[in-house]
Parts: C-alpha cells; structure tokens; sequence
C-alpha cells in the first residue's frame, strides 16, 4: 500500500501533528512537506494524508493550490488534518477549511475518509491582528492565548495517532 502524508506548516503545529501522524503509521509510509513535492506525486497513492493550518476560515493557499492540482484519482483517498486557533474564532471558521479539502478531494475522485482537527499556538506575529480583527478584550485574550500555549500537546498527539489507525482500519 502507497501511503502518503504531506502537509503545510509554518510555526510547527501542523508539522508536529503529521509527525505524529508519520510516527503511527511508518511503515510503507513517506512524510513530506507540501512544498517538496508536486500534486503529480501522489498518482498512484491509495492513501494521501494532507495536512495544513487554518488561515482565516480556510486551508492555508498552499494546500489549497495543491488539492486543486491533485491528479484524478483511481481509488485512492485521502484524510485531512488541520490545526487552528481554536477559540478565537467560531468553529465554523475552520469548518470550511475542512469542507474545502473534502470537496476539492471527492471532486479528483478521491474517497474521502474523515479530517482531524487540534488546537496549536497562534504565532506572537499574528496576535495584535487577531485580536483586533476579532474585537476581543484584553482580560480574555490573555485567557485564549494562555489556553493554546501548550497545543499541540501529547494528548493531541495521541489523538493524531488513534485517528490515522482509524483511518487505516477505513482502508
């Protein structure tokens, strides 16, 4: 079996997860970041993992460029896994990301089989912005951020793990 786990990550979290995720499953198993691989890659996979952040409601644009160039599938499928600022924005906010890479999976005629989803830590750069940007004052911004601090943390990790084994057990 052609198993297959790429992600985007730009502070960590995404790639702890998929790590963790790679860890599970090393076996027949190959671990690549989305920028060092092309969408042709995946041709032939019968398992695709794709991992990215939220970036405003959505999956980052470079995973969201790279399900849109996946090449039409024969039976493979994929899995998701995202990570998000959790609850600074309403979940439904990281609810179209997930939809998007389930619509843009199924559209390339891949099976798809289920997304996980975990808190990381907001990068610092992004804080002011967000905060901002979400009208949120500053007694509970503390409490938000204070909350991320430690995500992903084992028990997300663990979590990853358990999900990929389901996963596989859909195979």
């Amino acid at each position: 079996m052609k198993i297959l786990i790429t992600y985007f990550s730009q502070t960590g979290n995404t790639e702890k997860i998929a790590k963790a995720i790679h860890d599970e499953i090393s076996h027949d198993c190959e671990l690549k970041k989305i920028d060092d691989i092309t969408p042709a890659d995946c041709t032939g996979a019968d398992l695709l993992f794709v991992g990215s952040p939220i970036h405003a409601g959505g999956l980052a644009e470079q995973v969201n460029k790279f399900v849109s160039e996946l090449p039409e599938s024969s039976g493979g499928a994929v899995a998701g896994f995202v990570t998000h600022a959790g609850d600074i924005y309403d979940k439904k906010n990281f609810e179209t990301g997930l939809k998007n890479l389930e619509d843009g999976s199924k559209s390339k005629g891949y099976n798809f089989l289920g997304c996980y989803n975990c808190q990381g830590f907001l990068t610092p750069e992004l804080h002011d912005m967000i905060k901002q940007a979400q009208n949120v004052p500053d007694d509970e911004w503390e409490t938000l951020i204070n909350g991320m601090k430690e995500h992903p943390n084992t028990e997300d990790e663990v979590n990853a793990k358990t999900f990929a084994r389901e996963i596989l057990g859909k195979i």
